[in-house]
Formats: C-alpha cells, sequence, structure tokens
C-alpha cells in the first residue's frame, strides 16, 4: 500500500465516515475510494485533495499530512532533459533493484540522499573554531 492509501484510510476511519457517505459527499463512488484505499489507484488532483479534507473536516496538519502522502505516492517520475547521464543511470539501478531492497537498505539511500540536500536555512549552526594549543600549554 502507498503512503496516500494508508493516510487516507486512516483519517477517514478516524472521522468515523464510511466509504459509501464519503462518496456520496463526494460525488465519486463507494468503488473509487477504495481503490484508492488500497492504492490501486494514484492519488488524485492537488484540488480533489483540497475537497476530500474539506469533507473529512481535516486539521491545516492533517490536510498537509494528506497532501505529502498523496506526492510521496507517486509511480512514475521524470527526468530532466538537461539531468547529468549518472542521474538516468543511477535510477536505472535503483529501478532494477526496488524489488530485493530491504528497509535497511532504503535507510541507508534515504541518508545518503538527505546529506546532499540543502540545509534548513532556518537555523544555521555556529561554527566552533579550534584554538591551537601554544607548545607551552601542550606538555602534560
Amino acid at each position: 500500500m502507498s503512503p496516500f492509501s494508508v493516510t487516507f484510510h486512516k483519517l477517514r476511519v478516524s472521522r468515523g465516515i464510511c466509504q459509501h457517505e464519503l462518496g456520496e459527499e463526494l460525488q465519486v463512488t463507494q468503488r473509487y475510494l477504495s481503490s484508492l484505499e488500497t492504492g490501486s489507484k494514484n492519488p488524485p488532483s492537488e484540488a480533489s485533495l483540497l475537497k476530500i479534507a474539506a469533507a473529512l473536516q481535516l486539521t491545516d496538519v492533517e490536510k498537509q499530512e494528506l497532501i505529502d502522502a498523496a506526492r510521496a505516492s507517486t509511480r512514475k517520475y521524470l527526468l530532466s532533459t538537461d539531468a547529468p547521464i549518472e542521474l538516468y543511470w543511477m535510477m536505472q539501478k535503483l529501478w532494477r533493484a526496488k524489488d530485493h531492497l530491504r528497509g535497511s537498505d532504503i535507510e541507508f539511500i534515504s541518508q545518503a540522499i538527505e546529506m546532499t540536500l540543502p540545509r534548513n536555512s532556518e537555523y544555521k549552526r555556529p561554527v566552533e573554531k579550534i584554538k591551537r594549543r601554544r607548545k607551552e600549554e601542550s606538555r602534560m
């Protein structure tokens, strides 16, 4: 199951609304909502996500959680035409390995990617300067 299907199901159930009732409110079929919750359909558009959020009366935090889960559930990615050739090869290797990756492998790859992302600009840790010892201070 995808992050979206798990999140959507959890939020709907937490509101005590059945698929049929939600479907009537959103003017979609219960079958469509079921396919979203099982992950057999891709997540809906952002406009539809906002309608779902309104129908479920989600808080701002829950709405953002649903949107983030939908983005994380994307199954197709397009590389920029000016992407480096190494990125194409890396994506091909990742695609071939996807069915054999364990949780620890995925965590390792995720951490490696996190290291390359720009740091949060809101918090900049001060650089600690190391004071060099004088020769007379280093004697023990």
